[in-house]
């Protein structure tokens, strides 16, 4: 905050300062600008830290790449240009971490990192495009899902963060501290520690043959998985030409993925043999897609009658549960609507005894001669157990052991049966 008043010396030095003002005021202007616009808006010399080839150029990088330094990728799939995520990355995100943290130069020791672009609806046939495409079914992923980055080095499962509005420079910078700390588990889990080999090596350890083998099988871990999207890459474009008619499957000749076999190459060699053969291709497409469909619609009612059963089955448990509940909540209503229990200072109380049925538990308690018979049921019936008594056969019956007689039907006095001062009875379901 600033305090505003008359300077004594402004007046004195106003003209002075004039002359220096117009002398800075392209500075100014520069200052007021990079305060209005976003760090994109000012400098694209970030977008050269991406890797700016096709998908399998960037896999080709990757896996020549050294480990450990090397052994991580970052694929993004973003929108289309004109989408607000894909814009605020491009203004806001890469042009703050991008310079820190990715480079194409296998030896700075950075994350490799490329961008492609999805445009949805544009029927757009271009490179990054198609890699777009082909990255979002190959793991599963749906356009709504974008921007998304994909964090690989060599071990399943594969990482997808979702780049949304919450995502700034400090949170994606703690998110690739993370993937990072994610591949070391994963290294020592297969017997290379980083942390205790780099202490080690500091130390001139002898480096012995296990050592050797333990690195060995880490370092082909993102090479192997490099030739392994190399591979689908090269199949599915084998089998976009086989589904347009222009190859055959015979046409295709499989052979290591390190040697980067272009399948396009060999397909577009064997077009003009092959068109002769597009209608029996044709027929047997259709033919395996209405069996593909008619699985689908099997999964899809076996799918359907297992979740109606899974909800039939959750509905049952629900009953039973609150029928439980409200079972234990009744008894204990029933209890809480007793008289108090007579006190022992009183002459005339009755202490009774009661014994449920199947347990042989003993429930005491004292009674008034005034208290009718159905109080001593309910003392009973609240305080069993489902075991002993059952809920949906009501009330008991009380039965005086000798000479054995029933005590009614509730609603007499206890002063009506003679009873002494010390009794037991027996609760009989009804």
């Amino acid at each position: 905050f600033f305090a505003m008043g008359i300077c004594p010396s402004r007046s004195s030095a106003k003209n002075a300062s004039v002359g220096s003002a117009s002398g800075t005021s392209e500075e100014l202007r520069l200052k007021r600008l990079a305060k209005l616009s976003a760090p994109g808006d000012l400098d694209d010399s970030w977008k050269n830290c991406f890797f700016t080839g096709s998908l399998a150029d960037c896999l080709k990088a990757w896996r020549c790449r050294t480990f450990p330094d090397g052994s991580m990728l970052m694929l993004i799939v973003e929108g289309s240009e004109s989408s607000l995520s894909s814009m605020k990355l491009e203004k806001f995100l890469w042009p703050s971490v991008a310079p820190s943290m990715f480079s194409t130069d296998p030896n700075s020791g950075k994350l490799l990192a490329s961008r492609f672009r999805y445009a949805a609806g544009k029927n757009d046939s271009s490179t990054t495009h198609a890699d777009a495409a082909f990255l979002l079914s190959i793991f599963g992923l749906k356009p709504g899902t974008l921007p998304v980055a994909v964090f690989l080095w060599g071990v399943n499962p594969i990482r997808l963060v979702r780049l949304g509005e919450d995502v700034h420079p400090e949170n994606f910078q703690r998110i690739v501290l993370e993937m990072q700390e994610h591949a070391k588990k994963d290294w020592a889990q297969r017997g290379w520690d980083i942390e205790t080999e780099t202490t080690a090596s500091s130390g001139q350890r002898i480096v012995g043959v296990e050592d050797l083998h333990r690195r060995s099988t880490c370092e082909d871990l993102h090479r192997k998985m490099a030739e392994d999207l190399l591979a689908a890459i090269s199949e599915s474009k084998a089998q976009d030409l086989v589904r347009r008619g222009i190859a055959n499957p015979r046409d295709f000749v499989i052979e290591d993925v390190a040697v980067s076999l272009d399948a396009d190459e060999a397909a577009e060699v064997a077009r003009e043999l092959n068109v002769a053969e597009q209608e029996e291709r044709q027929a047997l497409r259709e033919l395996q897609e209405a069996e593909l469909m008619e699985g689908r619609l099997l999964d899809a009612q076996k799918q359907q009658q297992a979740i109606c059963q899974q909800e039939a089955a959750e509905r049952q448990a629900e009953e039973v549960e609150a029928q439980a509940i409200w079972v234990q909540m009744d008894r204990a209503h029933r209890l809480e609507m007793l008289p108090p229990e007579a006190s022992e200072s009183d002459s005339d109380t009755l202490l009774l005894t009661v014994v449920l049925p199947m347990s042989g538990r003993r429930l005491s308690r004292r009674w008034h001669p005034t208290n009718t018979v159905r109080m001593v049921a309910e003392f009973a019936f609240g305080s069993a157990e489902e075991g002993e008594l059952s809920y949906s056969e009501g009330l008991p019956k009380l039965m005086h052991g000798f000479p054995r007689r029933s005590l009614g039907d509730g609603s007499e006095c206890l002063s009506e049966f003679g009873l002494s001062r010390r009794e037991t009875l027996y609760a009989v379901p009804a």
